[in-house]
C-alpha cells in the first residue's frame, strides 16, 4: 500500500463500516447451545450448512433470554431488533428450567423451535428448588409436543424443518461459501452485504426480501448503480451477483428510487 492509495482504501472501509454499523441488523435464526458449552471457545462457522443456503444466525446464551426485550411478537424473537424467525437448540442437553419455560412460552406465542440433537434433561451443576432434572424433563416433553417444534438429527434436517415450519431466509440461494449480512433502515430499505469466502470466482442467483429497485452500492467509488436485470415476486427481488475470490459486494433494495440516484458520493 502506497500513500497515494490511502484515501481510496480508507474510503472503501468507511463506506462498508457505515453500512454495517447503521440501521438494524436482521438475523434469521437464533442458535442456543448447551449450557456446558458456553464456557468453550467456539471457532469457525458451526452452522455452515445454514449459511450455504442463505440463512443468517446468531449464537445466544441462556443469559440473553433473561433480557426484558427477549419476547416474541408477530412470530419473531426480538422483533424490533434482529427479528429472529426461529430458535434452534444446538446439541443442547444441559439447560435450566427457566430457559425451558421461556422456550415453551416462545413456542406458544408462535416462534418455531428446532431441536437439533437436543433433549434437555439435566440442569447445570447442583439441582436446586425450582431447577431440577425432573422439572426440566417435564418441560422438554411439553415443548416437543407442540405443533411448531421439530426434533432433527442432522444439519441438513435443520434446513428441512425450517422450511416445513415456514421459516424462510432473508437471502435465499444455494451457493456454498457465500455469506450474507442483512440490515434495514428507517426508510424501509434493505441492505445486503455479500462475501465470497471461497478461493474461486462465483456467480450466484440470489432472492432477497425487500420491495423496490435493487442497486449495487460500490464501496470503492461511492456509486449507486441500478441493477439492470432482476425479477420481483411479491416482497422479494431476484438478481445475480458475481464475486471473485474473497470479494464483497453490497446490494440495496430501495422502495423510493430517489433515495439512490446513480451518482457518486
Amino acid at each position: 500500500i502506497y500513500w497515494e492509495d490511502v484515501n481510496t482504501l480508507t474510503d472503501y472501509m468507511s463506506r462498508n463500516q457505515a453500512l454495517m454499523q447503521n440501521g438494524t441488523a436482521k438475523v434469521d435464526v437464533a442458535i442456543l447451545n448447551d449450557t456446558s458449552s458456553s464456557f468453550s471457545i467456539l471457532s469457525g462457522n458451526s452452522m455452515q450448512e445454514l449459511l450455504d443456503v442463505g440463512y443468517s444466525y446468531n449464537i445466544l446464551s441462556e443469559a440473553v433470554l433473561k433480557s426484558e426485550n427477549a419476547v416474541v411478537s408477530d412470530g419473531q424473537l426480538y422483533a424490533d431488533g434482529p427479528g429472529y424467525k426461529a430458535i434452534v437448540l444446538n446439541e443442547a442437553n444441559v439447560l435450566s428450567v427457566a430457559t425451558l419455560e421461556k422456550l415453551n412460552a416462545y413456542a406458544a406465542s408462535g416462534l418455531p423451535v428446532v431441536l437439533y440433537n437436543s433433549d434437555p434433561s439435566q440442569v447445570y451443576g447442583t439441582e436446586t428448588d425450582g431447577n431440577t432434572d425432573a422439572q426440566l424433563q417435564a418441560l422438554t416433553a411439553q415443548l416437543k409436543a407442540r405443533d411448531n417444534v421439530r426434533s432433527v438429527s442432522s444439519k441438513a434436517d435443520i434446513i428441512s424443518a425450517l422450511d416445513e415450519l415456514g421459516v424462510s431466509s432473508s437471502a435465499s440461494y444455494t451457493v456454498p461459501g457465500l455469506e450474507t449480512s442483512h440490515r434495514t433502515d428507517s426508510t424501509n430499505a434493505d441492505y445486503y452485504y455479500f462475501y465470497n469466502a471461497n478461493d474461486d470466482v462465483m456467480t450466484a442467483t440470489v432472492t432477497l426480501e425487500g420491495s423496490g429497485t435493487p442497486y449495487f452500492l460500490d464501496a470503492w467509488t461511492g456509486e449507486a448503480v441500478p441493477i439492470a436485470q432482476y425479477t420481483t415476486t411479491g416482497d422479494t427481488v431476484t438478481c445475480t451477483v458475481d464475486l471473485v475470490s474473497h470479494e464483497a459486494k453490497i446490494i440495496a433494495i430501495a422502495p423510493d428510487q430517489s433515495d439512490y440516484a446513480p451518482t457518486k458520493d
